[in-house]
């Protein structure tokens, strides 16, 4: 399966993947925080000529291993509450977040979602 790539400029697009789980996987980078994921969404959403009446659902799990620990000891954990704020940014654009892959949180943040291991 080959990554889909949704692109809203040439410098930057949001990588959706059909091959990882039987829900599509969104990888999220670490520069990501909610106010650029949903520019970045409505770009995309415009783009393509949605029309803005329909509403839709969409099941994702969310690829967070740009925000798990490298080994670095410049890595600095995301910020408290980013996570929530992400995965409501897309429950606004009928982005459903039904788990996580590739991150290991050590505070209840994404608590009440299962983290899901990759076929690899």
């Amino acid at each position: 399966d080959t990554p889909l790539s949704m692109i809203s400029s040439p410098s930057s697009s949001l990588i959706l993947s059909g091959s990882s789980f039987l829900f599509p996987t969104l990888r999220i980078d670490r520069c990501e925080n909610s106010e650029s994921l949903s520019k970045r969404i409505s770009q995309i959403l415009r783009s393509k000529n949605n029309d803005k009446k329909k509403k839709w659902v969409v099941p994702i799990v969310l690829d967070l291993a740009a925000f798990a620990p490298d080994g670095s000891p410049h890595y600095i954990p995301p910020k408290v509450g980013m996570m929530d704020d992400i995965i409501r940014t897309l429950g606004e654009f009928g982005i459903v977040v039904v788990g996580f892959t590739n991150y290991s949180p050590d505070d209840d943040e994404l608590a009440g979602l299962p983290s899901l291991v990759s076929k690899g």
